[in-house]
């Protein structure tokens, strides 16, 4: 599931900088061993498999042979990264002993910048045959999946020929024109009444027309948006002539939407309100969907909507595009002043591109709300007391659940079926996404807002899944690893990485990916379920050995593991396994050591394990048993360093042979520590 998922972006980071740089650092330097040709055929690959996975992902393409041949891909990838990150090394190396002055001079700006100047001071590095050898292995990797490749897409193409789905077609969860009358939902009293008084008043009428308003209803999915606007589309004494409720999805199709108002209307109008400006005529002598001109889709519409009190509701809108708002707007026009839309969507951009003054943000519910709520889809034809012991249980599980109402709700029908202790327990352990659902459940609501995703922000969202769940990010921190991971890709505008990953970052939170911590404005978190979510998509990529492995019970971290999350008791428990984990390129050492383990056995388990895990880019140690050990020197590709700084008295020798290294951040940091002048050699710090 992940790799088809995020292949766009994959391409667009892995892939081309293989291309690009591996190119620019090594062609034209030597006719040895035909390089330049093997080089050549790396990029006509390239370049084929790069234009085959991007018609994979438009088509929404899943095929398990496909799924395994990516997994492949992105090792290969990776272990092409590690060639060219060797050979910039070498070079990195060479500048810092300062035997390249004009480099050297240059070593502050971009890396765009100084690519020219990177090349040409590759002319005067040799490069050995193991480096060579290196590259060779890559290319003809490269050339055997291009083959497996076409034999794969041989069947694929079998497949969609005769199982062809329409890419906009809205799911039969989401179709609702006609909308049943829903309960009042849990934990929401404020946002009735405000949701209310907003359609009552006339005094959040849009900027551009005089005679309807709109309002917003923002929050992540499966937080009871559209439940909320069901409740106050069938209150009787909200009084419309008119009432049209339209599912848009990812299809802001504006004929398309035109017609189902229409249809719509023709439904819900108010019940004293025979006729509407004749449109049971038109409905009967004129088939709407036969009607290709949007002109004359829109002019029926106005017809309808003339003179009329009417409420609209556009549930679950994506579309961000000025030009194709405007031209739906265009009918409600000639509405009655009191014309009302209320649009749900996931994110507050959608809201401001529609000039919405007034917008109902949805958190999470009340965790004592969340639980009656869980608690009366699983327990509300049982006596409780005799089920004491799953109240307390489901309290545990309902803790989990970020207070969202469609995530207790389906974890509350899993746990009805089954009323016994054991199966109760199950479910408490299980992750959300694990849980077996029906089309409609909380994982397909959530899986829409991971597809909306521009391609580039899909990897930046997994990542965070490395953390454990209600994990509290600091901005500049957050950035800084995606930049060193690869994740923050330089734009034509030449924009500092750094404002580039800022605005990732806002861009994630406007989506309702990101909510502040509480108390903690200067932080975020990520809600429970999406966290879930991410769990779910990366398949394993990212893993987490924390707590719930503390014990002697046996543990298999997942072969497609490249980013490590583990406490520090857990790092000297298994240490043995985690060295075995040779190409990972994330670890994070979390928590203190507890009582009963020596600090001696976790500065060995320490030591050992970045003596094998020689492709890291990323490492946070959040305990340190004496000084930096010795062994971080050997982490050549090493980017991001995080460490407790009130422990570190000297740095080893080979730490300032870190060529690569870009940021160090030193927690718990006396004012008064004195860094090295060796520091210097680190060029590449930012």
């Amino acid at each position: 599931m992940a790799p088809l998922l995020i292949a766009g972006w994959f391409i667009g980071t892995f892939i081309a900088k293989v291309a690009d740089l591996g190119i620019l650092y090594v062609k034209n330097q030597y006719e040895y061993r035909d390089v330049k040709g093997k080089l050549k055929k790396l990029e006509k690959n390239l370049r084929k498999i790069q234009a085959a996975l991007f018609e994979v992902d438009k088509r929404r393409i899943t095929n398990p042979g496909l799924e395994e041949w990516l997994w492949d891909l992105k090792d290969s990838v990776y272990a092409a990264e590690d060639v060219i990150d060797g050979f910039e090394y070498n070079l990195l190396e060479d500048i810092a002993k300062g035997k390249n002055q004009l480099i050297f001079e240059e070593q502050s700006k971009d890396r765009a910048k100084i690519k020219n100047k990177f090349i040409h001071t590759l002319k005067l590095l040799a490069f050995c045959d193991k480096d060579l050898n290196q590259l060779d292995d890559a290319i003809k990797k490269f050339s055997e999946l291009v083959d497996e490749l076409g034999k794969l897409l041989k069947v694929v193409e079998l497949n969609v020929a005769t199982n062809k789905k329409d890419d906009a077609e809205i799911p039969n969860w989401r179709r609702t024109t006609s909308p049943i009358k829903p309960r009042p939902p849990r934990g929401r009293d404020e946002e009735v009444t405000e949701l209310k008084n907003l359609l009552n008043t006339g005094n959040n009428l849009n900027p551009d027309s005089n005679n309807f308003s709109l309002v917003s209803i923002v929050g992540p999915g499966g937080i009871g948006k559209t439940e909320l606007a069901r409740l106050v589309y069938n209150d009787e004494s909200l009084k419309f002539d008119i009432k049209a409720w339209v599912c848009v999805c990812n299809n802001f199709d504006v004929r398309r939407l035109s017609i189902e108002i229409i249809e719509s209307a023709a439904i819900h109008r108010h019940i004293g309100l025979h006729s509407i400006n004749n449109l049971d005529e038109i409905l009967k002598l004129t088939d709407l969907h036969s009607i290709s001109n949007l002109d004359e889709i829109q002019k029926i519409l106005s017809e309808c909507l003339k003179d009329k009190r009417v409420l609209v509701v556009l549930d679950d809108v994506w579309e961000e595009s000025v030009a194709i708002w405007e031209n739906l707007c265009s009918a409600f026009r000639s509405g009655h002043k009191g014309c009302r839309i209320i649009v749900t969507t996931q994110l507050e951009s959608v809201a401001k591109m529609m000039g919405t003054r007034d917008i109902v943000n949805l958190d999470g519910l009340d965790d004592t709300v969340n639980w009656e709520l869980l608690k009366d889809c699983s327990l509300s034809d049982q006596k409780h007391a005799e089920h004491r012991r799953l109240e307390r249980i489901g309290w545990e599980i309902s803790q989990k659940l970020g207070g969202s109402p469609l995530a207790a709700v389906t974890v509350g029908r899993a746990l009805k079926y089954d009323l016994k202790e054991e199966h109760w327990r199950r479910i408490l352990h299980k992750k959300i996404y694990e849980i077996e659902e029906k089309e409609g459940d909380i994982v397909s609501v959530l899986r829409l807002s991971y597809e909306q995703l521009p391609a580039y922000l899909k990897q930046c969202y997994i990542s965070c899944s490395l953390f454990p769940k209600n994990h509290s990010f600091e901005r500049d921190d957050l950035l800084q690893m995606w930049m060193a991971l690869g994740f923050v890709q330089a734009n034509d505008k030449h924009d500092r990485m750094e404002d580039i990953g800022q605005d990732l970052i806002n861009e994630l939170s406007s989506r309702s990916f990101f909510v502040n911590a509480k108390r903690k404005e200067d932080k975020f978190v990520i809600h429970a379920v999406l966290h879930e979510l991410a769990d779910c998509i990366s398949d394993g990529e990212y893993f987490r050995l924390d707590d719930e492995y503390e014990g002697n019970q046996p543990i298999r971290i997942p072969d497609k593991a490249r980013h490590i999350y583990v406490t520090a008791d857990n790092l000297v428990m298994f240490s043995k396994i985690l060295c075995k984990k040779d190409n990972v390129r994330s670890l994070i050492v979390a928590g203190d050591l507890s009582h009963g383990i020596p600090k001696s056995d976790f500065v060995d388990s320490l030591k050992e394990v970045l003596d094998s895990l020689k492709c890291l880019r990323l490492l946070i140690l959040s305990v340190l048993g004496s000084g930096l050990p010795k062994a971080i020197g050997g982490l050549k590709h090493l980017r991001y360093l995080e460490i407790p700084g009130d422990v570190i008295t000297e740095w080893p020798e080979s730490f300032f042979n870190l060529y690569h290294l870009q940021w160090v951040n030193l927690k718990m940091c006396s004012k008064n520590l004195l860094l090295p002048e060796k520091m210097n050699r680190l060029i590449r710090l930012r």
